[in-house]
Formats: C-alpha cells, structure tokens, sequence
C-alpha cells in the first residue's frame, strides 16, 4: 500500500507543536506523489524565489509563479506515453554516490567536472551510469542553461521572450535543486534500509518524506531564508549540498517507524519530523536561490555568438 494511501487514512496532522484533526483534508485533492510532491516543490521554489537579493533581475524576483508552474515539469514528464523522454528523465533525479565507493561518501569528494567523464568513471568502476544517477549534472547544466538567457537578458532586457525563457529554464532547474535537498534522493537506500538481499525494502517512506511538506502546512513565507551568494565553484557547491543532505540519512531512518506508522506520533517525534522538515525546506530553498544567483553571477562573463541578435525576436 502507498504512503499516499497510509496518510489518507490518518486521522491526525502535527501542527506547530500540537495535533491538527483531519490530515486527510489536506491532501485528499492529491492523486499521486513524487518528490516533495508538487506543491512541496512549488512551496520551496517560491521561497527561494522571494530570498533573493535585489541584485537579482526584478522580472526574475516577480516571476515566482511562473517558476513554480513550471518546477513541476521534470515529474510530469516521466509517463510511460513518452518511453525514451522518461528513461532519460529518471536518473537526473537521484544520485546514489554508494555505488562510486567509499571515498565518494567522504565530505569534499568531488565528481569528475562533466557528464561524459562521469559516464567513464562509472564504467570503469563497471557501474551503469544511470542506475548511479545524474543528479549533480543535472544541476549544473541547468544553472548554465539559465546563465546564458540572462546573458541574453543583459544584452536585450527588453525582450519578453527571454525573459519568459528564462523563468521557464528556472523552474526546471529549481526542481533538481529540490531534489538535492531530499535526502534520500542521494543514497541506495531511497525507500528502505537494505535487505540481505541486496535490495531495499520499498516501504513507502520515501513518499512520505516527500509529503512532509505540503502535508504539514509549511508555506513558502515559512521558507524564507537569507539571500544567499552565489558559488564560485558551481560543481564543488552542488556536492557540498549533496553531502550535507545526506547527513540527514541516519535521523530519517531513526524517525522511520512514526513516518509510517497509522497511529498518533508521540510529542517527541512529531517535534522531530516538523524540524526535519523545516530544516530541510530551508536548506532546499537556500541552495535553490544560491543556484538562481551563481546563474546570474556567471551570465555577466558569457560571451554570446556574434549571430545571435534577440533585438525583436
């Protein structure tokens, strides 16, 4: 049975330190779930959106709905109707850095700086690329995508077009920025410890962490965090982020029976999942707005091909 089906039938939602009857009012417009579930993703965007400093493009600091629209996209297109977009699409949403070896899960290993040295390195540690995950790249490329419409921006700030690009490019970019803040979006054991048999045991709190959101009302005000720098080192700062995500493996796991038990959390471990959550939904928003910035940062050094003229188009 699904976590999306095991909160339905709850009759209890931990608010700010005291029960909340009726959890399933909540969520009873929700047919489906994927990570931080849609508006979890639309609720951390917009808190990013509104961290940024005034340095950011006012269209871009005004454009939170747009960028929320679209942050859903990664998720919606993974359909068994679009077979080769959703086999490309589903290992840009996870890394399992286990599988890269023991030195990999030490703070300050770093990646090798592009897709195709990774693909390379995974093959030579007879790994499958995508069963490793993309998530990191994912990041990155996206930042980049985004850098170079604001350089457009800078160039020919009067057209609508590239501005309505690039809150489309955000959004996309804010999803996998999301995705990096989840913890168990970053390790093997994505649904379950490891069993004898290799495998995990699929039990459903991977949803559960993913709803923990939206289900206990956080809003995207909750969120906000100060305006944070841009990185120098774009690659480098991913996986900072992506190791201290996954410092939080141990206590998800620690909280795993009260994620999904049917029965009313005790004080002590409600106040432990609220500020899981809310520590987690501010790091996704801080690191999602330090993506949006490094963007902006790196547009200033992008040198456009000459052939390129937005100027009415």
């Amino acid at each position: 049975e699904s976590c999306m089906h095991t909160y339905i039938k709850k009759t209890l939602v931990w608010g700010r330190g005291f029960a909340v009857p009726c959890l399933a009012l909540l969520i009873a417009a929700q047919t489906t779930a994927h990570a931080w579930w849609p508006e979890g993703h639309a609720i951390v965007t917009r808190a990013a959106v509104r961290s940024l400093g005034d340095d950011m493009p006012e269209f871009f600091r005004q454009g939170e709905w747009m960028i929320s629209h679209t942050v859903k996209d990664p998720d919606a297109i993974k359909s068994r109707a679009v077979p080769q977009l959703s086999a490309t699409e589903g290992p840009e949403h996870y890394l399992d850095l286990e599988l890269l070896g023991e030195k990999a899960l030490e703070p300050g290993y770093e990646l090798p700086a592009t897709r195709g040295e990774f693909v390379a390195l995974c093959q030579e540690l007879e790994q499958n690329p995508k069963y490793v995950g993309f998530l990191p790249y994912a990041v990155a490329e996206w930042t980049q995508r985004l850098a170079v419409t604001f350089a457009e921006y800078r160039k020919w700030p009067e057209n609508p077009h590239i501005r309505s690009k690039a809150l489309v490019y955000a959004g996309i970019l804010a999803h996998y920025a999301n995705d990096a803040g989840q913890p168990l979006h970053l390790t093997v054991e994505f649904d379950g410890r490891l069993g004898d048999n290799g495998r995990t045991s699929h039990n459903g709190i991977h949803e559960a962490v993913d709803g923990l959101i939206q289900v206990l009302g956080f809003t995207a005000d909750d969120l906000i965090v100060d305006a944070p720098e841009g990185y120098e080192d774009l690659l480098a700062g991913i996986m900072e982020n992506v190791h201290a995500s996954r410092a939080h493996i141990d206590t998800i796991y620690e909280l795993e029976a009260a994620l999904l038990s049917d029965d009313k959390h005790s004080e002590e471990d409600a106040a432990a999942i609220r500020a899981l959550t809310e520590e987690r939904g501010k790091a996704v928003a801080r690191f999602t707005a330090a993506v949006f910035q490094t963007a902006w940062d790196i547009s200033e050094d992008v040198s456009l091909p000459s052939w390129i003229d937005r100027s009415e188009n």
